[in-house]
């Protein structure tokens, strides 16, 4: 469970409740072991992360490394995270969000691109990326 994710858990299993068919269609993990969510996000389509807040945004940086098409908000550490290689929405515009969707769910040319600039993207976060840019900050302040 997230952060403060109390009251989305509640709208969630309230939905879940109320619409037939729904609960067979959504599945709810409250721990997934990191094997098992590699095999999630590597099989997904896009994953989604329209997060309000965000410390790092390390679900969208792991989908990207896996090559995997990316729709998140322009919120938090998001934006510098994801870069252009994702769907970039307001979190709080839902019709931004569900024309992001759309676009995920029906365009492969763009999904394929997203796929691409992310795997692309998530070099700038690799090990050996940071140790340079560390590097290079102490040689600037030192």
């Amino acid at each position: 469970m997230a952060w403060k994710s109390g009251e989305e858990m509640k709208l969630l299993d309230g939905m879940l409740k109320q619409r037939s068919g729904l609960n067979e269609r959504i599945q709810v993990f409250d721990y997934a072991p990191r094997p098992f969510l590699l095999s999630l996000i590597r099989s997904a389509k896009a994953v989604v992360f329209p997060s309000l807040y965000e410390g790092f945004g390390l679900p969208v940086l792991e989908a990207m490394q896996l090559g995997v098409p990316t729709l998140c908000s322009t919120e938090g550490s998001l934006p510098e995270v994801a870069g252009h290689a994702s769907i970039n929405v307001d979190p709080y515009d839902v019709a931004a969000i569900a024309r992001g969707l759309r676009i995920l769910d029906q365009d492969y040319e763009v999904r394929r691109q997203l796929a691409l600039a992310g795997a692309e993207r998530a070099k700038m976060f690799d090990s050996s990326s940071y140790k340079a840019r560390l590097l290079g900050m102490y040689d600037r302040v030192l």
